[in-house]
């Protein structure tokens, strides 16, 4: 644990993401490197040239949708990425936090933003309490309490585009573009 300013101590940045989420991800990573693995290993580096850009394509979307999105509980605010949106809540302006399908904040000007990368509510009817794969009990929690330890601040409430994980996907899709355009010549 590190200290503020001010000699309090803060508590270690942390990031909540649904597991599944993590879990489908690497699946998806898997698949890819062997579609285009298999290419290589045959000695078939047409369709490793033309398979990469599309493959690559598709990975990125399944990172901007099931690794990136997330919640990063930091000591002056909660950083909420959702896909292709960064919103960063200073804990001044939480009022709370609840679990829906999602983690929904609501700040002190009565309006919400839903995490869409938060952990997932538990499913009904489980038995025992609600414990993270960390063994802490439930997300909600683990956010109310950062909040309660959290140094004070007067920042606004900020909203902004995932500028470099946009751009990146962008530039992908412009290259498998090209090269359809180039396939079809």
């Amino acid at each position: 644990m590190t200290t503020s300013p001010r000699g309090r101590a803060r508590p270690p940045v942390r990031t909540l993401r649904a597991t599944s989420s993590l879990v489908s991800f690497w699946a998806a990573v898997v698949i890819a490197v062997l579609l285009v693995g298999d290419a290589a290993v045959r000695g078939r580096w047409d369709v490793v040239a033309v398979a990469t850009a599309p493959v690559l394509l598709g990975v990125w979307a399944m990172w901007m949708l099931l690794w990136r999105p997330g919640i990063r509980l930091e000591a002056d605010r909660a950083v909420v990425i959702n896909i292709g949106r960064v919103h960063e809540l200073p804990w001044s302006r939480v009022e709370y936090a609840t679990q829906r399908m999602q983690i929904v904040f609501t700040l002190d000007d009565e309006s919400t933003l839903t995490a869409w990368g938060g952990p997932f509510s538990r499913r009904p009817g489980a038995r025992g309490p609600r414990m993270d794969e960390r063994g802490t009990v439930d997300a909600v929690d683990v956010i109310e309490l950062t909040r309660a330890a959290a140094v004070p601040s007067s920042d606004p409430v900020r909203h902004r585009w995932d500028a470099i994980p946009l751009t990146v996907g962008l530039v992908l899709a412009a290259v498998v573009v090209a090269q359809l355009g180039f396939l079809r010549s």
